[in-house]
């Protein structure tokens, strides 16, 4: 007896059961010896990692990514929140492109080159193919260069064609970091060079290899090698041991499925409400059924207000049990998954989180797009860039730079592009410049700027009318007799001019009420619910520019004028300026100087 008695497993070992079929499901589609193969006591702990499925495609001695790629245009397609966050990071990328270099005639070939090629549309191909699918082939159509005289000169890219990367595969190899890759005809594509007798298809038979042609004419599956002088590849987030690119957002494809399941439930369930059965029971033990009353009730139950209606007498007994349909297509079951769907998303536009969380993604955010925009020119545009110019001979090649996004108040970036314009290290050119774009001038373009400002200044332009009248009181003309005075001592530092203590006072309280007005307009106009540090200063700033540019009367008149403008300027300022020179203080000091002496006025 105690021989027929069961082991014990020992606790501290512990083994998770896993079924055949999700064994058989995890080495699927796998060759024996890849080393993506996971012995099975850790497949065993780990079942649910361990089924996942790869991306990856190998047929005939080739790998793709054709399933992943496919799957996420597809949801592209159909899922709203998949496109609109791919869209949203396509359009923050994708911005003005400006080319920086000393040689003038060299940036403006290749701003002429970038227009000719549609560079806008281009970019906005390009990242919406890397966000949606990490693989992006881009085949070069190209076009004679040639001279004001009409004499070729070379042969550049003129444009650049998409290509589909479910259509792309790579030759298996030990490691994919120059790999070899091909476009694979699907069968429209090859009934097409079969039997078309345009000649532009003819010519583009022709051009393929002899085993290509052979296998078009026998309308059987082949593929085109693309040569890297004709197709630019470019890939985000690959390593080399793997033959393309993961798609960016692969992952997040399985919570997607879940909701849509959640959804087909539901659909399931509300068809399943039509046939709900009413059920009557007339009469009872005692004294029986009255048939002209089943008669009647049944001829009122006929209508379509009731979908099905079953009236018997009281021997029927039949019980229907209705489940809690709240708790069925209630929204609970939808909160975990909407959740992993907006983190695997990285999406900052939709939810609700908390304000650092916000900035934290914010900032998430902007860091992919930055790596997103250095892929497009370290991989793509800048290689083209040196090839073309080594083609023609450039001893100097531009560097392409994108314009800044930023989500943050343009008000500081504008003040801060005023005070380099006061401190003279910005010209008016280059302030508006940098309104425009948030680009600041490289050195080299810094001093031809500033010797052209000069030119200008020495021939009397671009000088502050303040500055002027300010020099003409600081003293009289030579040769303007004056008589002699007599001298008033005051105290070192002191004035002759008088002001008001409770003017002050008065002014003070004034400037104080002022801010939180301004602050209240800038929450108002821009929509902003709890105002941050910035916020605050900004209200301050412009708060204090109202001080000493309009009078007292005018200030709140003033505010929506200032929040439009911060470059605005009133009728007090030069007497404020006067004042300011005059006591050796600030500008904010001396107009409230000038609204004290108003009180005594």
């Amino acid at each position: 007896m105690e021989e027929n008695k069961t082991k014990k497993i020992p606790f501290n070992n512990p083994r998770m059961i896993t079924n055949a079929s999700m064994v058989k499901a995890s080495s699927r589609g796998r060759s024996k010896s890849s080393t993506s193969e996971v012995s099975p006591d850790i497949s065993g702990l780990l079942c649910n990692i361990s089924s996942g499925v790869s991306p990856f495609n190998y047929q005939n001695g080739n790998i793709n990514v054709r399933d992943a790629v496919v799957l996420c245009q597809k949801a592209y397609w159909n899922i709203a929140i998949f496109k609109l966050t791919i869209d949203i990071m396509t359009e923050f990328s994708n911005s003005t492109i400006h080319f920086k270099g000393k040689n003038k005639s060299s940036v403006k070939f290749y701003e002429n080159w970038h227009k000719k090629i549609n560079g806008w549309s281009l970019g906005d191909q390009f990242f919406r193919e890397l966000f949606r699918s990490s693989n992006v082939f881009l085949y070069r159509v190209m076009g004679e260069l040639r001279d004001f005289k009409a004499k070729p000169l070379a042969k550049i890219p003129i444009r650049y064609l998409l290509l589909n990367p479910a259509d792309i595969s790579c030759e298996s190899t030990t490691s994919f970091s120059g790999g070899s890759y091909q476009k694979i005809l699907n069968e429209f594509e090859i009934q097409t060079l079969k039997n078309s007798k345009d000649i532009k298809n003819l010519e583009l038979k022709k051009s393929l290899p002899p085993e290509v042609q052979k296998a078009i004419d026998k309308g059987l599956s082949t593929s085109i090698p693309l040569s890297s002088d004709e197709v630019a590849s470019v890939f985000f987030k690959k390593q080399d041991y793997e033959a393309m690119a993961v798609p960016m957002y692969f992952p997040v494809l399985f919570d997607i499925n879940l909701k849509m399941e959640f959804k087909k439930a539901e659909q399931l369930i509300a068809r399943a409400c039509e046939y709900m059965i009413l059920l009557i029971t007339c009469g009872d033990k005692d004294n029986g059924v009255d048939d002209e009353l089943v008669g009647s009730i049944t001829t009122l139950f006929q209508t379509e207000s009731v979908g099905r209606v079953f009236v018997s007498d009281y021997t029927t007994k039949m019980e229907f049990v209705m489940p809690d349909l709240q708790k069925i297509l209630g929204p609970e079951k939808y909160v975990a998954v909407n959740a992993d769907i907006a983190n695997g998303l990285m999406n900052i536009f939709f939810g609700e989180q908390k304000y650092a969380d916000s900035m934290l993604k914010v900032k998430v955010f902007l860091e992919r797009l930055k790596e997103a925009r250095n892929t497009y020119l370290n991989a793509f545009l800048i290689p083209e860039m040196d090839a073309i110019g080594k083609t023609l001979g450039f001893r100097e090649i531009p560097t392409p730079v994108f314009e800044d996004v930023d989500l943050t108040d343009e008000v500081e970036y504008m003040k801060l592009y005023n005070r380099l314009a006061e401190l003279g290290l910005l010209t008016e050119e280059e302030v508006f410049h940098a309104y425009k774009t948030h680009m600041l001038p490289e050195a080299y373009d810094s001093l031809v700027s500033q010797e052209s400002f000069k030119q200008k200044k020495d021939k009397g332009l671009y000088e502050p009318l303040a500055g002027k009248k300010t020099d003409q009181l600081a003293g009289r003309p030579n040769g303007t007799p004056q008589k002699q005075k007599k001298k008033k001592v005051t105290p070192i530092g002191g004035s002759i001019d008088t002001y008001s203590l409770k003017g002050l006072k008065t002014v003070t309280i004034a400037a104080d009420e002022l801010i939180d007005s301004v602050l209240n307009a800038y929450k108002s106009k821009f929509n902003i619910s709890r105002a941050s540090k910035k916020h605050r200063d900004t209200a301050r700033n412009t708060a204090f520019s109202i001080v000493q540019n309009e009078k007292m009367d005018n200030w709140n008149k003033s505010i929506d004028r200032y929040i439009g403008n911060p470059l605005e300027r009133g009728e007090i300022n030069e007497e404020v300026l006067i004042l300011a020179e005059k006591h050796g203080i600030d500008f904010l000091s001396a107009g409230i100087l000038f609204h004290c002496s108003k009180q005594l006025e």
